[in-house]
């Protein structure tokens, strides 16, 4: 998205072949997934959000394959970004309450609420959070405003 000439052709051929890798190999660890977690696809199945947040997984990764279709770096990007957002939650989603599943004894599994901290501690890291987030969000906005548009290649004798 932000290069051109040669570059962007390497880009947007190893970008076509990679998205091609993760369209086929989705399912192949989905399955993985539902090995190792049994009820992973029927909760998937029951639970309204996770459905939601893999329809936006799947559609993230539409906008990626028509990005590169048609020369939209910007748009493939933003399209795979939605994909791995997508397919992130929607697990996280399915698999609510339990982030680590002890195979042998389930009840020893680490859930949501057995890994919380303190919930004083939790007010502490929410406070730095307001504070630190919208900063974090004006640097990337800066940053994105000084280096706008596209970053030329370095004609010959020029640069490092």
């Amino acid at each position: 998205w932000k290069t051109d000439g040669p570059l962007q052709a390497r880009s947007r051929t190893a970008g076509r072949r990679l998205a091609i890798a993760v369209a086929v190999l989705w399912p192949a660890v989905t399955i993985a997934t539902t090995r190792v977690n049994g009820d992973f696809l029927p909760a998937l199945a029951r639970r309204t959000l996770a459905l939601a947040l893999g329809a936006a997984a799947l559609g993230g990764l539409a906008a990626l394959f028509a990005g590169l279709a048609r020369g939209r770096d910007r748009a493939a990007f933003l399209g795979s970004c939605v994909f791995l957002a997508g397919l992130s939650a929607a697990t996280a989603a399915a698999v609510y309450p339990v982030m680590l599943r002890e195979a042998s004894n389930p009840s020893r599994s680490m859930t949501v609420h057995s890994a919380a901290g303190d919930p004083a501690g939790l007010r502490v890291a929410l406070g730095w959070f307001a504070i630190g987030f919208p900063l974090a969000l004006a640097y990337l906005a800066v940053l994105f405003r000084i280096h706008r548009g596209k970053a030329a290649a370095a004609a010959d004798g020029e640069g490092y």
